[in-house]
């Protein structure tokens, strides 16, 4: 277990510095992406006003901007250099991609709180998307609470509607929605553009992490919806209107603490798609993939035991030794 911790420290801070910046880049091109889709387009049709153009770009910035004074916050107080300003500035890109557009002001001070003090200072040690998840899943038991209390004048069932996925299938033609043209998220809308992201990340990213947990989630999903649907159609229509592509990739395969070893990885993305099969019978799918993410990763030494156990090798693609 001592040559394995060694080693999970060596792959893990040799490669984020390079990959962070890589990163960051291609979460830029998911925004640019997301600005186009839900503010230019529309106003361009004459669907939205000058003001609803600007709501994708204000959710963006504020989250950024509040997550760096969190993040100044939690360093002049809470701790000396524990973080980057590259891992803020991730956690600031993903909310404002994971959040609705319309979002109120105070329910992002709410994320970018949880994202970063109980996030990043509270957990030390936490992936790149866990702290970020923290803060969407603080949101969607917020906004169902306030639902409970019939507060309806807070607005929140069209932020609920993008987190409980009340899209009619049968009316969406399965092109549309795998060129984006379902709901606001970029995570949930553009599977294309993810698997994009995918093909250019995949060198810098634990590549085995999304292509096993995508593997496991769609071969449980055919076998359970084909005999009862019949149908290819509306498999992959579930499946492409569901955020797991952009959450496996951006949130799932991070290099912090996910396992180093190459068993111990598969084995990670292989249960993390049981437990995301088996937690949609209780839970909406974007519930219970953040959930699996954030529960598989307490179980990463015991996945990196298996593979220290068994001799193999650390992270080969990432370092030489």
């Amino acid at each position: 277990m001592k040559q394995y911790m060694k080693t999970k420290n060596i792959c893990n801070y040799n490669q984020r510095d390079q990959s962070y910046q890589i990163l960051i880049k291609v979460l830029l091109i998911m925004v640019l992406y997301r600005i186009m889709k839900v503010g230019i387009l529309p106003f361009v049709l004459v669907k939205i006003s000058i003001f609803e153009l600007l709501l994708p770009i204000l959710l963006i910035i504020s989250c950024i901007l509040l997550c760096y004074g969190g993040y100044y916050i939690g360093e002049k107080f809470l701790s000396k250099n524990q973080y980057k300003e590259e891992e803020c500035l991730i956690d600031g890109i993903l909310l404002g991609l994971l959040l609705p557009v319309k979002t109120p002001f105070w329910m992002i001070l709410i994320a970018v709180f949880l994202t970063i003090f109980i996030g990043r200072y509270f957990y030390d040690g936490t992936p790149i998307g866990m702290p970020s998840l923290i803060g969407i899943l603080g949101i969607i038991a917020f906004s169902i609470w306030l639902q409970m209390c019939h507060l309806d004048s807070l607005n929140i069932d069209s932020i609920l509607l993008e987190f409980i996925e009340g899209y009619p299938l049968n009316e969406i033609s399965i092109v549309s929605i795998y060129l984006g043209g379902v709901g606001e998220l970029v995570s949930k809308t553009s599977p294309i553009l993810c698997i994009l992201a995918f093909l250019y990340l995949r060198k810098n990213i634990k590549w085995r992490i999304p292509v096993y947990f995508i593997g496991t989630y769609f071969i449980l999903l055919i076998f359970s919806n084909y005999f009862i649907s019949n149908s290819w159609v509306n498999i992959f229509k579930y499946f492409g209107v569901g955020n797991i592509i952009f959450l496996s990739l951006f949130c799932a395969a991070d290099m912090r603490t996910t396992p180093v070893t190459n068993v111990g990885q598969i084995l990670f993305a292989v249960f993390l798609g049981i437990f995301t099969y088996i937690g949609t019978f209780f839970f909406t799918s974007y519930l219970t993939i953040i959930l699996s993410i954030l529960i598989s990763n307490f179980f990463t030494p015991l996945y990196d035991y298996f593979g220290n156990y068994y001799g193999l090798k650390y992270c080969s693609e990432y370092t030489k030794y």
